[in-house]
């Protein structure tokens, strides 16, 4: 009766698995009442979760991105695309979490390996986040001097993407970079730390400033000749 209910519920995988979970919990508390001796719900079968496909924004995409960078918005999926951050992360950065004397970002979370890391501000943003942290009371991504939640973001994310006539996902900015990253051969050690994955290099595990110039330095390598218009934004 368990496993028909899963199969016709009508949801995609990960809905599937937690019907599953909830059977599991049932029957681990009514083990535990002795109503019943065997708790079935691990032979449940759910459905295999179907993987997207990521799609990087193309140099056509960035262009357009940057001709608007003016449009309200606009400049944060810049900074998601030139950082890598993922957007939790981003709208959950404080002021006092970026450094301009030395040109870095620190924050993430997540995992173990995410929290706490410097993320260099690539020179492009440099002007967006200037700009932002002339306009922000609290944090550096604001609205009307109110922190953004993820509901909000993606509504403003959805309506600046629909003007510019992109369609990505917010995630898909940070595979972007990640991909540029590669492309340019960044050392792995250096693009896992920026990205907050598990990084085997003891040598990166502190933040000495050897180690924060190892890490501008890869983000540097992420071609700044882009085959984009790159509208002039170093006034603002």
């Amino acid at each position: 009766m368990m496993q028909q209910y899963v199969d016709s519920c009508g949801g995609k995988a990960d809905t599937q698995a937690r019907v599953k979970n909830l059977f599991y919990n049932l029957d681990r508390e009514a083990i535990g009442l002795d109503v019943i001796k065997h708790g079935y719900s691990e032979l449940i079968r759910v459905s295999a979760p179907v993987r997207k496909e990521r799609q990087i924004f193309s140099d056509i995409e960035v262009g357009r991105l940057w001709d608007a960078a003016d449009e309200p918005w606009v400049d944060t999926v810049l900074i998601l695309l030139y950082s890598g951050w993922r957007i939790s992360e981003l709208l959950a950065l404080k002021v006092e979490d970026i450094n301009l004397d030395m040109g870095i970002m620190r924050g993430g979370a997540k995992t173990k390996a995410g929290k706490d890391r410097v993320v260099p501000i690539h020179r492009l943003i440099m002007p967006l986040i200037k700009n932002r942290l002339r306009n922000c009371k609290f944090r550096l991504i604001e609205n009307g001097g109110a922190p953004v939640g993820y509901d909000t973001y993606l509504y403003f994310f959805r309506g600046a993407m629909g003007k510019l006539e992109i369609n990505h996902t917010i995630h898909e900015t940070r595979h972007t970079f990640r991909t540029w990253l590669d492309r340019a051969s960044a050392p792995l050690s250096c693009v896992n730390r920026i990205m907050g994955h598990v990084c085997g290099d003891v040598g990166l595990q502190t933040y000495t400033h050897k180690v924060i110039e190892e890490l501008r330095a890869a983000v540097d390598l992420i071609a700044t000749e882009q085959k984009v218009k790159i509208k002039a934004v170093g006034s603002k």
